[in-house]
């Protein structure tokens, strides 16, 4: 199976909803959190966001090598964006829930549909 990349699976959480919905799930909600750094990042945030930006850049330089994203393509490099005093970034998490079905036990009568012809 062909790793689809960072962005691709990014784009994956729209989807969440609609997942949870066909996995049969109830009561279903979703809901979008804001997350956002500004300089100086800790340690820990640097490399993270370092390595995923030096993710997407690539990807992004492969359609556009003069690509805006081409200062993040270096994790190290001299300039990198979030090493800038005035460093900014932020990111959305999705968080999907959904309440799984109990099941009917054999003392419980099943619920059927019924239809009336006219």
């Amino acid at each position: 199976m062909r790793n689809p990349g960072y962005a691709r699976q990014l784009l994956r959480t729209r989807e969440l909803y609609r997942h949870l919905k066909r996995a049969g799930l109830t009561d279903v909600r979703q809901r979008t959190v804001l997350i956002e750094h500004h300089a100086p990042l800790t340690p820990a945030a640097q490399d993270y966001y370092k390595a995923a930006c030096a993710q997407l850049a690539r990807q992004a330089m492969k359609l556009d090598p003069h690509s805006a994203w081409r200062p993040f393509a270096d994790p190290a490099g001299p300039a990198h964006p979030l090493d800038d005093p005035d460093g900014y970034i932020s990111e959305g998490n999705v968080l999907a829930l959904g309440t799984v079905p109990r099941p009917l036990t054999p003392t419980e009568p099943a619920v059927q549909a019924t239809t009336r012809s006219p």
